[in-house]
């Protein structure tokens, strides 16, 4: 089921390797920066369901970290509901205490290329702590079209109805985990 998924995933982490060395005085994320993990975004269904089949492959402590944690970004979004998306700050609950996330292998698309040179349409963004210039152009991963591919994806395992809907990764661990059983691997 994630064949092409995972086809799209190295073919993205590939090019932002490229992005790295081509950029590497202007990207710099690190280990222990988690600017990226404080942002508010949601996942697509085929993303919704990696993440979820992976959580549930996780020890029965991480996985109650992260619902606590899922628990304390829920509450965390209902306080800022009625702030534009693009300036709520919700800690991710796959972040651990340490700064790492806890599920670093299968997390989303928006957090591969957070650091990277990235438009929506002819809107380009970077992140505000890279070493990207204002003015300068640069080239830039084409979202809309990522976006496209995750949803083309998602319609084929899921259908349009499903696809449609967008999904937090603290919704997904605290409304039901066991969200789209009918696509988990069983354990």
């Amino acid at each position: 089921m994630f064949s092409d998924f995972l086809f799209l995933l190295n073919q993205l982490d590939n090019t932002l390797k490229e992005v790295h060395k081509l950029y590497n005085q202007a990207v710099l994320c690190k280990k222990g920066c988690s600017d990226c993990c404080n942002a508010f975004f949601d996942v697509s269904l085929i993303e919704a369901i990696f993440i979820l089949n992976s959580f549930k492959q996780l020890d029965d402590a991480t996985q109650n970290t992260i619902i606590n944690n899922s628990q304390k970004s829920n509450k965390e979004s209902q306080k800022q509901q009625n702030l534009h998306p693009d300036k709520r700050r919700i800690r991710c609950p796959l972040l651990s205490e340490n700064e790492d996330c806890m599920l670093y292998e299968a997390r989303p698309v928006n957090c591969r290329v957070y650091g990277a040179p990235v438009s929506f349409g002819n809107i380009s963004h970077v992140c505000g702590k890279s070493g990207f210039n204002e003015g300068i152009q640069y080239q830039t991963l084409k979202m809309d079209k990522i976006q496209g591919y995750l949803y083309d994806i998602s319609v084929k395992i899921g259908g349009k109805s499903k696809a449609d809907k967008r999904y937090t990764i603290y919704e997904l661990i605290i409304n039901n985990k066991n969200l789209f059983a009918e696509y988990q691997k069983k354990s």
